[in-house]
């Protein structure tokens, strides 16, 4: 009795004439390699769904120090500006801010 190993990607005969699970250790191998195949991707999308969620928590974070980096810069702006003045004012009047 002769072995029958044709594969699914051959090109010999009609293709229709095939059984899959008909030839020994083949079509096996190839559904094995389809079920890993499938396994693999089941958890790529996994990965996939974890990983945008990791990725929406970086980006509010950039936002977050996008933000903070704005606040500061104004509050730098302001102290610029007010401190001059609030040093003439302690000068004109003679009042220090740690003096009583």
């Amino acid at each position: 009795m002769a072995e029958h190993n044709r594969r699914s990607t051959d090109r010999h005969g009609d293709p229709g004439d095939h059984e899959p699970g008909a030839c020994p250790g083949g079509c096996e191998e190839i559904s094995e390699v389809q079920m890993r195949l499938t396994d693999g991707h089941e958890r790529m999308c996994r990965i996939e769904t974890q990983l945008s969620e990791v990725y929406e928590i970086v980006q509010m974070g950039k936002g977050f120090f996008k933000m903070l980096g704005i606040i500061a810069t104004v509050l730098k702006w302001i102290a610029a500006i007010v401190g001059p003045f609030v040093a003439i004012y302690f000068a004109i009047t003679g009042h220090s801010a740690g003096a009583k």
